[in-house]
């Protein structure tokens, strides 16, 4: 089932596959995109030429999580009463298996 996309994302498919039309394996073009929602990507990514090649990187892991908590929680102002380390803690051990677009 391929899920709708916005206008904003078909304009940006296109254009994509606008820019990547004739690349070939001589032409030492080396491009890289991530995604979150592998499962709604156009199939028209994965032909020859284009994105052939997928590498999966999974969920961080109790550091990578903390890591990534930490950057957010960075501006915010809390109670004197907590403890960003702390705060840091329990989120991470809420999260298990979370990635970031699932922490922020």
């Amino acid at each position: 089932m391929q899920l709708a996309r916005s206008q904003s994302e078909q304009n940006t498919l296109n254009q994509l596959l606008v820019e990547m039309h004739g690349f070939n394996s001589t032409m030492n073009v080396v491009a890289l995109a991530g995604t979150n929602r592998p499962d709604v990507l156009d199939p028209a990514l994965m032909q020859p030429g284009h994105f052939d090649r997928q590498i999966y990187i999974g969920p961080p892991d109790i550091k990578g999580r903390s890591s990534i908590l930490r950057v957010h929680l960075r501006p915010l102002k809390l109670n004197k009463s907590l403890s960003k380390d702390a705060l840091v803690r329990k989120l991470v051990a809420l999260t298990p298996g979370f990635t970031g677009a699932d922490t922020t």
